[in-house]
């Protein structure tokens, strides 16, 4: 592997034609630059520079590979400077992250907006269980993650948006059957199964869905009693649908907080696009 230092050095001494001017130049010692120049030639393999009483010179693979190296030296400064310009500029495509119910009522909180002040950013959504999110997140595959409970990890930074409650949920108009409707994979229902199996409260039948839509719907037409965030419950979806709202089974329900969360890689998210959706997010208030 040449170093990408070794080549700009040996770049320097092409141009002064003198080991001496070159490291007074570049700013380091003279036998540093003279190991530097030693260690370039033995990876690539040719005799680059030959030294005479007037000064230092290329020999015939030194000149090919000065050519080389300066083309290379300006594409490589053109792209650093194209990234600083993208860095600078609030544009550039971003993925963000969130479980699809959290999506149906964080995106519409900022993402109109979003879309209206910075017609350059281009967004594309993931859905998921948030643990895959965040997941996503680390792996590198996402960028933002709306999460809900995100664990600590050294590498995240966590900004808490919100609190929110899952809890059992009723149709508000039509009387529920017996049936407990939850989506085994989530640790709030586990949480809420093990509660009611504590406090000796038994449904005759439960019906497991991994899409909280279809719990609500279903909940919201009388089919059971669902075990659902308040945020999500609470929005008026059923009653668009043309179902009746939903209200809480009991007041001594047993509840699961949560903690609503804007997740990024520490030290990834810099640049003014990543900046601008991370601004817009906190704004809204979720």
């Amino acid at each position: 592997m040449v170093h990408l230092s070794d080549v700009r050095y040996f770049l320097a001494v092409a141009q002064e034609e003198n080991v001496s001017r070159a490291a007074s130049r570049i700013g380091i010692s003279q036998p540093a630059l003279s190991h530097a120049l030693r260690r370039l030639e033995s990876r690539v393999g040719k005799r680059l520079l030959t030294r005479t009483k007037t000064g230092v010179h290329l020999t015939r693979a030194g000149q090919y590979f000065a050519h080389a190296a300066r083309e290379w030296s300006d594409d490589w400064e053109a792209l650093t400077r194209r990234m600083h310009e993208s860095d600078a500029a609030i544009s550039g495509t971003y993925r963000i992250g969130c479980h699809p119910a959290v999506a149906s009522y964080s995106l519409p909180r900022f993402m109109r907006k979003l879309q209206l002040e910075h017609p350059s950013l281009e967004i594309h959504l993931s859905h998921d269980l948030s643990r895959e999110i965040v997941a996503g997140v680390l792996n590198w595959k996402i960028d933002l993650g709306l999460v809900i409970n995100p664990p600590r990890h050294p590498e995240l930074v966590i900004r808490e948006l919100g609190r929110d409650g899952v809890t059992l949920w009723r149709s508000r108009k039509l009387p529920s059957s017996d049936v407990l409707i939850y989506d085994p994979n989530l640790v709030q229902s586990q949480s809420i199964l093990r509660s009611l199996e504590r406090r000796k409260i038994r449904f005759a039948r439960k019906m497991e869905s991994t899409d909280l839509s279809v719990i609500r719907s279903l909940t919201a037409s009388g089919c059971g009693v669902g075990i659902l965030p308040e945020r999500y419950a609470i929005r008026r979806i059923s009653e668009l649908a043309g179902l009746p709202a939903l209200q809480k089974y009991a007041p001594d329900a047993p509840v699961f907080e949560d903690r609503l969360c804007l997740v990024y890689r520490a030290g990834a998210q810099t640049g003014m696009g990543a900046q601008a959706i991370i601004r817009a997010i906190l704004e809204a208030k979720i």
